[in-house]
């Protein structure tokens, strides 16, 4: 019931905002406004009778309660097969946000678009105009951010692994050890921007680079607290006791080497002599013993990030016997997040440590 609610209020803050819009324009004039049209088996959420300058126009609204890509390819679908075709008709998707990629659909497809946050595009006979706003409304980012907190991101980076490869919901919270309802939520927010599709055989990833741009945008490192230490040993040495620590049982690592550190093992661009690692709280005591760590102020040739949250590690992969680092998509994350040269380190990643085209 709320949501019905909700969905009249929004049609009828819509309404009244695109009105006040034309009331704006000099050479507008709204000579009638009508919802909920029956038109054949079709119902139209508003038609607006107008006129620009001399000549009549019906503009032919549908109103959606998502701006996402998806649902403003329904909503052009839908405007076309309702729409008659004639020269003084033009059509129009209404959201309370419509995002970029939405936009740009809209664009492509000859269909005027009209938001509540400032965004709009409207090209009827001599009139044209345009705006849009930079920003985003909060509940759009919360949005978005969700898809990429820890519990939310194993399934993308269970997704990730399986690039084009259809996988049932139960398949996905099994391997990213989430529940079902997580993969769902996850699922729907990757239907809605396009970055996945659904198919009798499961759930596809299709669109991996729109996701990890969107991702690197939001990103957040993983709750930790830095500790840094300073040790005599580098190079193999290093190395050879760091994998007796990694994984002892075989199973889940509790350490991991993590960005220029890892990237070095994934596809090397720029060294630094200071060793990163995540660690998981119970690994550290081993790790100071075993590495000789003193706590460093100043000099730290070695970092470690002591997770709150396993999900980096249970990413993490195996590149020589016993020796893990963060998954590609963490260490690229993690690059890219670094500063100009860690972009660059990261992009030269990108192209040559994961499964899909760039």
């Amino acid at each position: 019931m709320l949501k019905v609610q909700e969905a009249v209020k929004f049609e009828s803050d819509a309404t009244s905002a695109l009105t006040d819009l034309f009331d704006r324009i000099p050479i507008t004039w709204i000579e009638g406004v009508r919802t909920h049209v029956r038109q054949g088996e079709s119902e139209i959420d508003a038609i607006y009778d107008l006129r620009v300058g001399e000549q009549p126009f019906q503009l032919v609204c549908e109103f959606k309660t998502n701006g996402h890509l998806l649902a403003a390819r329904r909503a052009i679908d839908q405007l076309k097969r309702s729409g008659r075709g004639a020269k003084t008709e033009a059509l129009m998707f209404v959201a309370p946000y419509i995002s970029e990629p939405a936009r740009a659909a809209c664009t492509d497809a000859g269909v005027n678009y009209f938001d509540l946050y400032g965004n709009f595009r409207i090209f009827m006979g001599s009139l044209f105009v345009e705006a849009s706003v930079a920003d985003k409304p909060a509940v759009e980012k919360r949005d978005l951010r969700s898809l990429f907190k820890p519990k939310s991101s194993r399934v993308l980076r269970w997704l990730l692994r399986h690039p084009g490869t259809p996988m049932r919901l139960k398949e996905i919270a099994e391997g990213a050890h989430v529940s079902l309802g997580q993969v769902h939520n996850v699922k729907e927010g990757l239907l809605a921007r396009e970055w996945a599709t659904a198919t009798p055989d499961g759930v596809v990833l299709t669109d991996g680079d729109n996701l990890v741009d969107a991702w690197r945008q939001e990103y957040e490192a993983p709750p930790h607290k830095t500790r840094f230490y300073y040790t005599v040993l580098h190079g193999d040495a290093l190395i050879d006791k760091l994998k007796g620590l990694m994984a002892p049982d075989k199973r889940e690592p509790v350490l991991a080497l993590g960005s220029y550190s890892a990237a070095n093992w994934l596809a090397p661009y720029a060294r630094t002599e200071t060793t990163i690692l995540y660690a998981w709280p119970e690994a550290l005591p081993a790790l100071e013993a075993a590495l000789g760590l003193e706590p460093a102020a100043k000099g730290a040739n070695v970092v470690v990030k002591v997770l709150d949250e396993e999900t980096v590690l249970r990413d993490a992969m195996e590149v020589v016997d016993d020796l893990m680092v963060t998954s590609p998509i963490q260490t690229y994350l993690d690059l890219y997040a670094s500063g100009d040269r860690g972009r660059e380190a990261a992009e030269f990643l990108r192209h040559g440590g994961f499964g899909w085209p760039r």
